[in-house]
């Protein structure tokens, strides 16, 4: 089956690491090949397209850059699913189930939407907002089917006026051969930090967003560090960086300069993995969060808000907080701190085995190919 993606764009983010996932299984893993994959992105490559590119997967930047390009974008793209001839297409987030799904719809060919967040409130566009209510109207005649990543996606993506006979759930899976704790991995990175070995690296992994919700996670530091004096604390994620004064202004302002580390962006989040200790989730909006998933597969104890999926991720409600609520989560976070080496271990390898079991990159690219059978299924009996 010859699948084209169109998505907005290529950095490095939860949409587009699951997409990673899904192509390079074809390419990875002698399991499946059951599908031929291309991908389109609507602005320009990023670092994602450019990595599958040299694993040679087949990409196309469509570099659009404003709504004047809005035509020879549509055109050119409508030019590359003539080249392609692909069987379906499948769109990942909002911009691109739109653009991309009248572009399939013109070419008569079977398109499968892609809704991933839970929560429009806040840091989003009035643009966005718009685009998504649209997005509403035309699900009941444009997509075939909306693949949710969570329960919470959908319910909430029905409720602003989604056809609901379309949604199909298909969580996010992942590789736990590439996702596993390493100890030479952890060595090196730490003495990269500068941390010893005595020393608790909590961690946080995720881009300058409001949903991310940062000082969330420095006020928990901060409430961390007067209780132990043991801890660190990396962040790690596009915008989270030096450069960045607002973080630096609050780190500064809670005095952890000596405590808190920002790295910005990171292509490979494995070693870094490795290196923590226990990682938190401090957002306050999420659909099926991949890092949190990551760190689990590294066999890293986790504390989450409770936003989007990440209970049924996790399994375990004793590790979770309320978003917004620093002095909890610190609570939660102190509760592993306080455990053993050995009993930090034991729950990390729990968390591990759960993903494992229940998500597993195989599972989810099976979920996938089910869906794409049963709608050229239905083709061929038009």
């Amino acid at each position: 089956m010859r699948i084209l993606h169109v998505i907005g764009a290529l950095p490095v983010g939860g949409a587009e690491k699951a997409l990673e996932r899904l192509v390079m299984s074809s390419k990875d893993n002698g399991w499946n090949k059951a599908c031929d994959h291309s991908v389109v992105s609507l602005s320009e490559l990023g670092p994602i397209g450019e990595y599958l590119i040299s694993k040679g997967i087949s990409v196309y930047a469509l570099n659009l850059k404003s709504i004047f390009d809005l035509p020879f974008a549509f055109i050119r793209l409508c030019g590359l699913i003539r080249s392609v001839k692909p069987d379906v297409i499948q769109t990942w987030m909002y911009h691109a189930d739109i653009f991309g799904g009248l572009a399939a719809n013109f070419n008569r060919l079977p398109v499968i939407w892609g809704i991933r967040n839970t929560d429009l409130r806040p840091g989003v566009s009035r643009f966005t907002f718009f685009i998504m209510k649209v997005s509403a109207v035309f699900s009941r005649y444009v997509p075939r089917k909306i693949v949710s990543v969570a329960e919470s996606a959908k319910a909430i993506h029905v409720s602003y006026g989604y056809d609901l006979s379309k949604f199909v759930i298909i969580h996010n899976g992942y590789d736990v051969e590439k996702f596993e704790f390493d100890s030479v991995k952890r060595k090196r990175v730490r003495e990269l930090l500068n941390v010893n070995d005595d020393v608790i690296l909590i961690g946080s992994v995720g881009r300058f967003n409001p949903y991310k919700d940062h000082k969330t996670f420095i006020i928990t530091a901060e409430q961390l560090v007067k209780k132990k004096n043991n801890l660190k604390f990396l962040m790690i994620g596009k915008g989270v960086d030096a450069s960045n004064k607002y973080l630096s202004d609050l780190i500064s302002s809670a005095g952890l300069e000596d405590f808190v580390v920002m790295l910005g962006e990171q292509l490979d989040l494995s070693d870094y993995y490795s290196a923590m200790d226990i990682f938190c989730l401090h957002s306050i909006s999420e659909g099926f969060p991949n890092v949190l998933a990551e760190a689990m597969a590294c066999s890293l104890p986790v504390v989450s808000t409770l936003v989007g999926d990440a209970l049924h991720l996790v399994g375990d409600d004793e590790l979770f907080s309320q978003p917004a609520s620093p002095l909890i989560l610190a609570e939660k976070i102190f509760r592993i701190v306080e455990m053993s080496r050995f009993e930090r271990q034991e729950l990390g390898a729990r968390l591990r085995q759960r993903i494992i079991d229940k998500f597993s990159l195989r599972s989810m690219v099976a979920s996938y190919e089910e869906v794409y059978k049963s709608i050229l299924t239905q083709e061929s009996h038009l």
